[in-house]
C-alpha cells in the first residue's frame, strides 16, 4: 500500500525508450511503435454522435436480427477497432488526418464504403507486418465488435456463453460467410426459381382464402451472383408463415371485408363501491394507440 509519497527511483533508473526486443515482427524495432493511435487520441464527440444517431436505424442493421439487451454501436466497434490496430501519429498533421478518417470511417452510410474499408484495410495490415491481425471478444454478446473487425480485414474470434448470443453470432458472422455465396451440394429451394416471372397485367385480386406472401418471389431476371442465403430465409419464412396459419387460423376468424385481425382487445369489468358510488365500470381500450403506431389500423368498440 501507498503512503500517499512518491518513492525516488532507483539511482540511475530510467524510463526505456528505444529497446530492440528481438521477438518484435520485422519492422517494428522499437517499443515505441507499439503505440496504438487510440492511445494518444480518440474523437469521442463525433463517435459518440454517429453511435446515437445509429439507434434510430433499422433497415440493414443487424439489431433487427435479434434484440441483445447490450448491443454496441458498430460506429464505436469500427471506430475503436481501426484506432486500436494502427499506430500512433508522429506528427499533428498525420493525427488531424487520422482523426478525420476515423470520423468518416464510422459513419452508418460509409458501411459498406470499399474505399474506406480498403485504406483501413491496407493500414491496419501494414501496422502489424502484413499479417491480418487476431481480434478477440471474449464477451462478443450481440456480436458487433467482431463483425467490425472482420469488416477491417482482421481474424476475427467470438465467444460468449449464453446460447442466444451464439446463435446472433453465428447468423451474423458465420452463416454470411458460409452461405451466403453459391456452393456445392445445394438443396433446390436455396437455388434461384427458373420459373418465377413478373406478374403480367394487372394483379388477381386476392379472395378471402388467398393470402399475401411475406416476400414477393416475382423477379425480373435470373441473377448470376444470387445469394443462397437470402432464398434460405425466404423459403423457411414461408414455411413457418404457412405452418402458423394452418395452427392459429380459428383463433382469427376473418372479418366480412376480408381483413383478418392479429389482436382482440377486451374490456375488463372492475366494481368500485364508495360512500356515494357503487357501479360496475369496464375499462376502454386506449384509441392513442392507432395514432402512435401510424399504421392500417382500427378499432371497433363492442359494448
Amino acid at each position: 500500500m501507498s503512503n500517499g509519497k512518491q518513492k525516488k527511483r532507483p539511482e540511475g533508473f530510467e524510463q526505456p525508450t528505444g529497446i530492440v526486443n528481438p521477438n518484435l515482427r520485422d519492422g517494428l524495432k522499437d517499443v515505441r511503435d507499439f503505440r496504438r493511435f487510440i492511445e494518444e487520441s480518440f474523437p469521442v464527440k463525433e463517435v459518440g454522435a454517429a453511435s446515437s444517431k445509429e439507434k434510430n436505424i433499422r433497415h440493414g442493421h443487424i439489431s433487427t436480427l435479434h434484440i441483445w439487451w447490450a448491443r454496441r454501436p458498430l460506429a464505436a466497434s469500427r471506430a475503436t477497432a481501426y484506432a486500436a490496430l494502427t499506430p500512433a501519429p508522429k506528427d499533428a498533421e498525420e493525427w488531424q488526418k487520422k482523426r478525420d478518417f476515423i470520423i468518416q470511417l464510422c459513419q452508418w452510410e460509409n458501411s459498406n464504403n470499399q474505399s474506406l474499408l480498403e485504406r483501413a484495410r491496407r493500414e491496419i495490415l501494414e501496422a502489424n507486418g502484413g499479417v491480418p491481425p487476431k481480434v478477440l471478444d471474449p464477451f462478443s454478446g450481440g456480436g458487433s465488435y467482431p463483425l467490425e473487425a472482420l469488416r477491417l480485414g482482421c481474424e476475427s474470434y467470438a465467444n460468449d456463453y449464453n446460447p442466444v448470443a451464439v446463435l446472433i453470432e453465428k447468423a451474423t458472422l458465420e452463416y454470411p460467410q458460409k452461405f451466403g455465396r453459391p456452393f456445392e451440394g445445394m438443396p433446390d429451394w436455396a437455388k434461384p426459381q427458373a420459373g418465377n416471372q413478373k406478374t403480367e397485367g394487372k394483379k388477381k385480386k386476392k379472395g378471402k382464402d388467398e393470402q399475401p406472401a411475406l416476400f414477393d418471389p416475382t423477379i425480373d431476371s435470373q441473377p448470376t451472383d444470387f445469394n443462397p442465403l437470402l432464398n434460405a430465409v425466404r423459403y423457411w419464412s414461408e414455411w413457418v408463415l404457412e405452418e402458423a396459419r394452418k395452427e392459429l387460423a380459428e383463433f382469427y376468424p376473418p372479418d366480412p371485408d376480408g381483413s383478418i385481425p392479429v389482436g382482440i382487445f377486451g374490456r375488463v369489468p372492475f366494481h368500485v363501491k364508495t360512500l356515494r358510488v357503487d357501479k360496475t365500470f369496464r375499462s376502454c381500450v386506449n384509441f392513442g394507440w392507432r395514432r402512435r403506431l401510424k399504421r392500417r389500423l382500427h378499432f371497433i368498440p363492442k359494448f
